[in-house]
């Protein structure tokens, strides 16, 4: 049987038009490509060279911040990829690791604490990466109160230089609830206010101690204040616990 000509043609335009639905099918997803890699990486993680571990991050990294990303079985698959990541002994892709963390969301924030609890109970720990992990945590600006607990918990260690970490920290969650931002600066000034004041007499191992936390105590109780606070910054703990104790009942409301 002959097909016409105008016939023919029709069939050929419905085919094509048609086309990208079967090519649809066997296109891999977002999700399917994160499963994919996760299932690769773990496969390959221990032969995986510094470089390339730095390339793996970016794209893992890649995949979280992909609208199209949303399965919970490729997600879980990509957070222990980068739990994998963590335990390499490569400081630069520790530190690496937890700076891109800053851009993934505050999901990250448990692996960011859990690398640096690890890295401070370390014989010599790595300023880099503990440092850039405290940054981090102030970004992801994360209230789950397991996170809080840990963050103020630092400000009784032992290491000066943790404890000014962890004022910087805090110091980076402006725009926070206001019960986070509270919870914050009481702890920051009930840990400081006591060296502050010693350190203003003939206390020698007070005066070093402020001398290391000084300036980031004040960055976390200026920052975290605002909102309630309109005034002048605070020039020391004393003048904080001042206007503390007029403004505590106060709703901190999030900064706008």
């Amino acid at each position: 049987m002959t097909i016409s000509r105008p016939v023919w043609l029709l069939g050929l335009a419905l085919l094509i038009a048609a086309a990208p639905l079967f090519a649809q099918d066997d296109e891999e997803t977002a999700n399917d490509k994160a499963s994919a890699f996760a299932k690769e990486f773990k496969r390959a993680f221990k032969k995986r060279t510094a470089s390339q571990l730095t390339d793996d991050i970016d794209t893992i990294v890649a995949f979280m911040m992909d609208p199209a990303f949303d399965d919970k079985g490729a997600k879980k698959s990509l957070m222990k990829s980068l739990e994998k990541v963590a335990t390499s002994k490569d400081t630069s892709v520790r530190a690496y690791l937890v700076k891109k963390c800053a851009t993934v969301g505050s999901d990250v924030a448990k692996l960011v604490v859990k690398i640096l609890q690890i890295e401070l109970k370390a014989r010599i720990p790595e300023e880099d990466v503990y440092e850039a992990a405290f940054e981090t945590l102030g970004k992801l600006k994360s209230e789950r109160p397991d996170v809080t607990k840990i963050l103020t918990g630092f400000l009784k260690n032992k290491d000066n230089s943790v404890v000014a970490q962890a004022c910087y920290s805090m110091s980076l969650y402006t725009g926070a609830s206001g019960k986070v931002r509270k919870l914050f600066f009481e702890e920051v000034l009930k840990q400081s206010e006591g060296t502050f004041n010693s350190s203003q007499g003939n206390d020698q191992n007070a005066q070093r101690r402020w001398a290391i936390i000084g300036d980031d105590v004040m960055g976390a109780l200026n920052n975290l204040s605002i909102p309630p606070r309109a005034q002048a910054d605070f020039s020391n703990p004393a003048v904080a616990r001042s206007w503390y104790n007029k403004n505590k009942k106060k709703p901190w409301k999030a900064a706008e």
